[in-house]
């Protein structure tokens, strides 16, 4: 029997065997009824919903990681390509000025 004390009164004749079965089906009900209200709100899981809540935590925590990470590669990326474009457009400014004046000294000639 799952409940040991209305075993232990069956065989002591205080309960007969209809009571017996009336309370052991009433008691199966409710301890079902608990355990699966605790279940479904997260009183008691089994060791696979447990390892399932882990990684969906683990998930999360690497999913906002990769976020940040992210987040660092394009402020390192926008910084980079203005750190290099300054410079650069420079050279170029320098370069059509120094084509510009080119130009016109040969046409001059």
């Amino acid at each position: 029997h799952m409940f040991p004390v209305l075993d232990l009164l069956h065989r002591a004749h205080v309960l007969d065997n209809l009571w017996t079965e009336l309370l052991t089906a009433a008691a199966d009900v409710i301890s079902k009824s608990v355990m699966s209200s605790a279940l479904a709100h997260g009183a008691l899981s089994t060791a696979a919903d447990r390892k399932h809540l882990r990684m969906q935590q683990m998930s999360i925590a690497l999913v906002e990681q990769l976020r940040e990470q992210d987040k660092r590669k394009d402020r390192f990326f926008s910084i980079m390509t203005h750190e290099l474009r300054t410079p650069l457009n420079g050279m170029i400014g320098l370069i059509d000025t120094l084509l510009g004046s080119e130009a016109t000294m040969s046409a001059k000639c």
